[in-house]
């Protein structure tokens, strides 16, 4: 249910050249107010925990472009790091992501449309935002650190997508949850 997410996330200096890629998810996301009592409340029942020590709550649409996998739901608590965090996420569905959606604060949300590459065991994600962020393309990369260093994953990350990319790993303004205000 828990583990730490050791992830890397690059913007893209200039619009990347997607034509070749096909869009594997559209996601849409809203970002909830954790300081809710009720809102914690819930997440300690939904999640089995005792604290709630965490910075980020969210769900997550995320409807497939194939037509043979189905959308998904998820409910995610993050905590705060950056290159390293506590992740908990659960399967959820379209009731209990209603039930949220209705009865506790939004803080923002975010669409964007999601391109997935695949290398080897890893997994490049390259999120073009819409809306109000249109215009922002990221790539994501989760990893293993006991597999790969920080400077491994940065030269495959640019082998594959060119060097026209900045480490945003560390800057807290790229994180979704503060995106989602703007």
């Amino acid at each position: 249910m828990a583990h730490v997410e050791t992830e890397l996330k690059f913007k893209f200096i200039k619009e990347p050249d997607l034509h070749k890629l096909s869009p594997t998810y559209l996601i849409y996301q809203i970002y909830f107010d954790v300081n809710d009592t009720k809102l914690q409340e819930f997440i300690k029942k939904r999640f089995g925990l005792e604290t709630i020590v965490f910075k980020e709550f969210r769900i997550r649409f995320r409807y497939p472009t194939n037509q043979q996998e189905k959308t998904s739901f998820f409910l995610t608590l993050k905590s705060n790091g950056t290159l390293e965090r506590i992740e908990y996420e659960l399967e959820s569905n379209p009731d209990e992501c209603l039930y949220i959606d209705n009865n506790f604060k939004h803080i923002g949300s975010i669409n964007k449309v999601r391109y997935v590459i695949k290398y080897n065991e890893l997994y490049i994600e390259i999120d073009q935002y819409l809306d109000k962020l249109v215009g922002l393309y990221t790539a994501e990369i989760e990893f293993d650190k006991t597999k790969y260093t920080k400077e491994t994953i940065t030269d495959i990350i640019k082998n594959i997508l060119g060097n026209d990319l900045l480490d945003i790993t560390d800057d807290i303004n790229y994180k979704n949850s503060n995106l989602c205000h703007n």
